[in-house]
């Protein structure tokens, strides 16, 4: 029976280690005697370094055999000589999660460290590194020996903001990993991604790449038969690969400031799985292919701030899946389609459009439509009398709409509305039928709840 702390076991040790906060909380006890330091370092399975030379003096204390995630944040690399990636590949043998963040200026480590990482660390699953403050950034050929890498991210790049990592290429030898999941690549400098996607078929699932200078995609792409995420923010890309329908199992593409793209291939049409489209800032895309419609499995669809989009396909309706449908466009999108009412689980739908004067006259056939938002549409003045037959309308929205007048006599039939929301329409009036349950709180607003 352990009469005093120096006679339990071990495992007890290491276990009530592993409960103790941070690091710096390891590196006091570690000072006790020899046998607590390392059964301390045995404890440590996650560290998050600092600047502070305390934690580049523990590498080279001893070996870290249950180490398996290890994080350098911003800056934490600045203004040292010492190989700290050099040495973590010698001493922590086990390591599963390496994150590396922006590293300012002062910041040594290069192509040597990496390659010590990926040739020592066989176990690494996940390598994230953001950016090396003016410096080229190389990934070596021995990316190819991190064979059980799942999930390789190059760059910042997080809802909406990003940070330039100076890569400026990715070796052949990428095509080795495969095991990878997630490629996510942030650089100004990539004008080409190798063509090895091939073998990377059965686990890649999801790419994001953001670049200024890459202007096609390999056609290897095509091949990623697991590829079930596609996300693209390449300033000068012209076209995507005619063969987009291989990718069989996509469900969410989203393009993204592709200033040069100027048509989709019809091949779109035959992607069985894709539920989500994004379209943001592709200012030279005029319209959607005719395949379009034959998306059967498409969700929800977004079309914004594309300068040229002047137009939905004619059998627009076919798309009987879409439940949400965003379009913020500009004046030479003049008209919605009159096969829209044929969207039969359509169920939220923003407009913003400069040029259209009236909804089609099958809107009314909406009945699924729960939320409705018309913002900016400067030039709309006409609503159908269908517009009554929205018997699940919960909300609506009519904002920056100065021609539009009134709402049809048949709104009244709007019963289960609950937010009804006016803003800066002008002379807008509430038709008689709908006067017993509005309340204007302004001249420019007005807030219904029932």
């Amino acid at each position: 029976m352990a009469t005093t702390i120096l006679d339990l076991d071990d495992d007890v040790i290491i276990n009530v280690f592993r409960r103790l906060p941070g690091r710096r909380g390891s590196f006091a006890h570690s000072l006790v005697c020899r046998h607590w330091r390392r059964l301390a370092y045995e404890a440590l399975v996650s560290i998050t370094f600092e600047q502070d030379r305390r934690c580049r003096i523990l590498l080279s204390l001893l070996n870290f055999p249950n180490l398996a995630s290890l994080t350098f944040p911003d800056n934490s690399l600045a203004w040292t000589s010492d190989p700290i990636l050099e040495t973590v590949s010698v001493y922590c043998p086990n390591l599963r999660e390496l994150r590396i963040g922006h590293q300012g200026y002062g910041a040594t480590f290069g192509e040597a460290g990496l390659k010590a990482i990926f040739r020592g660390c066989p176990k690494l699953e996940l390598f994230t590194f953001e950016s090396l403050n003016r410096s080229p950034v190389v990934i070596p050929s021995e990316l190819g020996q991190a064979k059980n890498l799942q999930l390789l991210k190059i760059g910042k790049w997080e809802n909406g903001f990003w940070d330039d990592s100076n890569l400026e290429s990715m070796p052949e030898t990428l095509g080795n990993l495969t095991k990878l999941s997630e490629l996510t690549i942030a650089s100004d400098r990539l004008s080409q991604l190798p063509g090895v996607f091939g073998p990377l078929g059965a686990s890649l699932s999801s790419i994001r790449i953001r670049s200024m200078e890459l202007s096609s995609l390999p056609d290897s792409m095509t091949l990623l038969t697991s590829l079930t995420n596609l996300e693209l923010e390449c300033m000068v890309l012209s076209q995507l690969p005619e063969a987009m329908h291989s990718l069989s199992a996509l469900t969410s593409l989203t393009l993204s400031c592709c200033g040069t793209l100027t048509h989709l291939p019809e091949t779109l049409g035959s992607l069985p799985r894709l539920a989500h489209l994004k379209l943001h800032s592709c200012r030279f895309l005029s319209e959607l292919p005719a395949s379009t419609t034959a998306l059967s499995s498409l969700e929800s669809l977004t079309i914004s701030r594309c300068a040229s989009f002047s137009a939905l396909p004619k059998f627009f309706g076919r798309l009987k899946s879409l439940r949400t449908l965003h379009l913020d466009v500009f004046e030479s999108f003049e008209s919605l389609p009159e096969s829209m009412g044929d969207m039969q689980h359509l169920e939220k739908f923003f407009v913003s459009a400069p040029g259209i004067k009236s909804l089609p006259n099958s809107f009314g056939r909406l009945r699924s439509l729960r939320e409705l938002e018309m913002e900016g549409c400067l030039k709309l003045w006409y609503i159908p009398s269908s517009f009554g037959q929205l018997s699940n309308l919960r909300v609506l929205r009519i904002l920056q709409c100065p021609m539009l007048s009134s709402l049809p006599g048949t709104c009244g039939q709007l019963f289960g509305l609950k937010e009804f929301v006016v803003g800066d329409c002008g002379h807008f009036h509430v038709p008689q039928a709908l006067s017993g349950i509005v309340t204007f709180e302004s001249p420019f607003f007005s807030l219904l709840r029932i």
